[in-house]
């Protein structure tokens, strides 16, 4: 069985370019992002906590959506949600992007004309 991947990119240009006094950090995913089920999900889910060792130099931001695919075609498709329009109007220095889980669903995996890799390189694409 694969593990869950974390993708974490700069959403343009290098580590020396985050000399803004605040840098942007977009966590984008499913319910392991959102924190489902996670006792007191607004203080102890990942992105809050990442935040939180930080510091004030950066605003982390939990875009995580229940049941969200990578996939297009998946049932739930991140692409088609408010998360994914919410993240990119964010315009993050760094983008976590946390998806894949639901997309391993019997009724989202193995579409003939779905190809993960190439959704995953297309929202790289997107936020970069």
């Amino acid at each position: 069985m694969k593990q869950a991947v974390f993708y974490i990119f700069l959403s343009g240009g290098t580590f020396s370019d985050l000399s803004e006094s605040i840098t942007r950090i977009a966590c984008v995913g499913d319910s392991i992002t959102y924190g489902a089920a996670i006792r007191d999900r607004a203080k102890n889910c990942y992105p809050k906590v990442l935040g939180d060792l930080l510091g004030g130099k950066y605003s982390v931001r939990n875009y995580g959506v229940n049941g969200a695919t990578l996939l297009r075609k998946g049932d739930k498709p991140y692409w088609k949600l408010k998360a994914f329009e919410e993240a990119t109007k964010f315009a993050p220095n760094i983008v976590i992007i946390k998806l894949g889980t639901n997309d391993t669903k019997p009724q989202n995996w193995g579409k003939p004309d779905e190809d993960y890799d190439s959704n995953l390189l297309d929202m790289i694409k997107h936020f970069l």
